[in-house]
């Protein structure tokens, strides 16, 4: 009896321990939920000319300024704006969180999501489904920044 006390206890501190884990990593499920729907421009023209903008469904953001950051991967809005010309777009996202491992200062975090972006007749402009993402995360002055992300590359892009 008493081992089966011991063993519900450690496995009782393990749950919690884990559920600690993947709520403190809520804020960046927030930041690309902000970054996806957010309007704000973050494509270099000095990198990209305007037609390789108006002619790509490519996320291009200038990784100079945005390395291995949210806001480089995740701008969808923004750039379905830039290809279809107008600002009148729907968009959605559906996030599915796996796991994230951590020490409470460094760790990983893996989920999968698909977006869409349509114009508002219902038209496709850009969209990715089901990517993968692996991305590495530091605990900087109490915040949870995202170092390094990895997709994998079009399992589902619109093209």
């Amino acid at each position: 009896m008493k081992i089966k006390k011991i063993a519900f206890i450690v496995l009782s501190f393990f749950l919690l321990f884990f559920s600690v884990m993947q709520i403190s990593t809520f804020e960046i499920y927030k930041e690309i939920r902000s970054t996806v729907f957010d309007t704000t421009d973050y494509v270099d023209e000095n990198i990209f000319s305007q037609e390789e903008i108006k002619n790509s469904n490519m996320v291009l953001c200038d990784m100079e300024n945005y390395p291995g950051n949210i806001k480089r991967n995740f701008n969808y809005t923004a750039t379905a704006i830039n290809i279809s010309g107008t600002t009148d777009v729907v968009t959605s996202l559906k996030m599915f969180p796996y796991v994230a491992l951590h020490n409470f200062s460094k760790g990983v975090v893996w989920f999968k999501y698909s977006v869409q972006v349509k114009n508002v007749d219902g038209e496709m402009i850009t969209g990715v489904w089901g990517v993968p993402v692996k991305m590495y995360i530091e605990k900087i002055n109490g915040h949870w920044i995202v170092t390094d992300i990895y997709e994998e590359l079009y399992p589902g892009r619109f093209s």
